[in-house]
């Protein structure tokens, strides 16, 4: 009798292992369509990486080309500009614009034109004495000059009138400092442009820069007065 239960029991637990077996069988089979759909997954996003890389070497390599291209040009433009005469250096410049003011004013005048305005420098000695800021009697056909072809040609325009000095500190003249003493030039130039009614006074302003704005290492370039026409 207990060999019986015996045999029945030993039956029992060998049919437990086959099911475990083929359970275990069936389980791992039903795994490998979801590996291989993984697998073809990252080979797929992996592919695509590749592309993209490719495509992002290639725009470098088209980038680095088109700079080496502008540097080499830009070295080109710096050569002519270095060999081109003093004179015409700026000429075809974006800042330049040339609608003849030089012709406007007359042979004499100091006259530079930009996009933004046109500028008309007086040397200190065309207008005043050394260390002054009252206007010489000589002076006053220049100006008149000027007045008038700001009249015809300039009517309505923003007008700054700006003084300047050298670096020499004020010794003998009342002016406490050299910013006072080009402001004073500056207003003197501003009154006698206004006194005949050819610059109206609501479009002309005095500006004084004292010795910070220099034009080099000229100190008879820097005692000046210039006039600028805002365009």
């Amino acid at each position: 009798m207990l060999a019986k239960k015996a045999r029945k029991l030993v039956k029992g637990a060998m049919l437990l292992a086959g099911l475990f077996v083929f359970a275990s069988f069936v389980g791992g089979c039903t795994c490998g369509p979801d590996l291989q759909k993984d697998n073809a997954s990252l080979t797929a996003q992996l592919q695509r990486c590749r592309t993209d890389n490719e495509t992002l070497t290639a725009q470098n390599q088209s980038l680095t080309q088109q700079n080496q291209a502008l540097s080499a040009d830009n070295a080109n433009l710096r050569d002519q500009l270095a060999k081109a005469p003093a004179g015409s250096r700026l000429t075809g410049h974006p800042m330049i614009e040339n609608t003849g003011a030089k012709e406007k004013f007359g042979p004499g005048m100091d006259v530079t034109e930009t996009a933004h305005a046109v500028t008309v420098t007086l040397p200190e000695a065309i207008l005043f004495d050394s260390g002054k800021a009252v206007l010489k009697e000589s002076s006053k056909a220049t100006l008149k000059k000027i007045a008038e072809v700001v009249k015809k040609h300039y009517a309505g325009k923003e007008i700054r009138v700006e003084g300047h000095t050298d670096t020499d500190p004020i010794k003998k003249s009342h002016f406490a400092d050299n910013w006072q003493l080009s402001t004073e030039r500056s207003l003197a130039v501003v009154r006698d442009l206004t006194k005949a009614g050819d610059v109206e006074p609501r479009h002309i302003c005095a500006v004084g820069f004292g010795e910070y704005a220099p034009k080099g290492g000229d100190k008879s370039k820097n005692r000046r007065v210039e006039i600028v026409i805002l365009k």
